[in-house]
C-alpha cells in the first residue's frame, strides 16, 4: 500500500463570496497550449502581464485535467508577484536573507517538485494533495483542489506544504502526532478548522518550525506582515491560514520560537 509522506486534508463546509479567488479574474497564466509544456500568457483586461512561468516548472501528467492545470499555473503565477519589505529570522533561515519575494517562493517550489499528477491520496474527497514515499518529487492533487470554494492563499498553502514534504534528506518532514488531550491556550479542544473534528491523536501536527505546517505558517505570516503589493484580502487570508497552522504547532520551545519570530 502506498505510504503517504504528506497528506493535507481540508473539509470545506463553507461557501459564498467571502472565499472567492484573489486574482481579480483570470489575468494570470491563461492556458496550457500543448502537451509540450508550452504556456501562453494572455493579455490581461487590465494591469501588467504577470511574469512567465520558468522553464524548469514541474511537468504535468497527461491525466491532469486542463482546468486543474490552469488553476495551479494561475496560483503560482500570483505567488511569484509577491514583493515584501522585510522578513523574519525564521523566514530568512528557510528562504535565505532576502525580504519576502515571490520569485524566491517559486524557485523553492520548482526546485522541490518535479512533476504533478492526480489521484487518490487516501483520505476521501477531502484529501486534496499529497506526496508519496514511492515518488518523493511528485505531487499528487485531488479534485478538491479546484472543487472546494476557498481563497487562493489556501491553495498555495497546500502546494507549499506538500512541496516541503519532498525533502527526502529530512525524511519528508513527517508530521507529529497531536497530543491527547489537545487544548488551545484558552483550554478549548483543538478541532479541524472546517470539519470540526477533534485533532487529538491525529497525525496532523508539527513539533518543529521547519516541518510542513511550520514552514507554511512562517511563509504565510510573513506575507501578511511584509507584503507590500498584496491586497488587504490576500494579507488577511495569509494571516488566517497561518494562524490555523500555528494551532498545529506543539511543544513549548517550538511555539515560543514561532511566537518570538512572527507574533511578537
Amino acid at each position: 500500500m502506498e505510504h503517504l509522506i504528506g497528506l493535507l486534508i481540508v473539509v470545506l463546509a463553507v461557501s459564498g463570496s467571502g472565499f472567492a479567488a484573489d486574482t481579480g479574474g483570470s489575468a494570470g497564466i491563461g492556458a496550457v497550449l500543448s502537451e509540450s509544456r508550452s504556456y501562453a500568457v494572455p493579455a490581461p483586461q487590465a494591469g501588467p502581464v504577470p511574469p512567465a512561468i520558468p522553464a524548469n516548472f514541474p511537468s504535468f501528467s497527461r491525466k491532469v485535467p486542463r482546468k486543474l492545470r490552469r488553476q495551479v499555473l494561475e496560483d503560482l503565477a500570483f505567488i511569484q508577484t509577491v514583493e515584501g519589505s522585510d522578513a523574519t529570522p525564521l523566514h530568512k533561515k528557510i528562504f535565505g536573507p532576502a525580504p519576502v519575494n515571490g520569485r524566491t517562493y517559486l524557485n523553492f517550489f520548482t526546485s522541490h517538485v518535479k512533476s504533478i499528477t492526480v489521484g487518490d491520496c487516501g483520505g476521501g474527497p477531502s484529501a486534496i494533495a499529497c506526496v508519496l514515499e514511492e515518488a518523493p518529487k511528485q505531487m499528487r492533487l485531488g479534485a478538491g483542489y479546484i472543487e472546494f470554494d476557498c481563497p487562493q492563499i489556501a491553495r498555495l498553502d497546500t502546494l507549499f506544504h506538500e512541496a516541503r514534504h519532498t525533502e527526502t534528506r529530512h525524511d519528508g518532514w513527517p508530521h507529529a502526532i497531536c497530543p491527547t488531550p489537545f487544548k488551545d491556550e484558552q483550554g478549548n479542544d483543538v478541532r479541524g478548522l472546517f470539519s470540526g473534528k477533534l485533532m487529538a491523536g491525529l497525525d496532523a501536527c508539527d513539533s518543529t518550525p521547519f516541518g510542513s505546517y511550520g514552514f507554511s505558517l512562517i511563509m504565510l505570516k510573513n506575507i501578511q506582515k511584509f507584503c507590500a503589493n498584496c491586497t488587504e484580502k490576500v494579507r488577511m487570508d495569509a494571516g488566517f491560514y497561518g494562524d490555523d497552522n500555528f494551532r498545529r504547532m506543539i511543544g513549548k520551545k517550538t511555539r515560543k520560537a514561532i511566537k518570538e519570530d512572527i507574533y511578537e
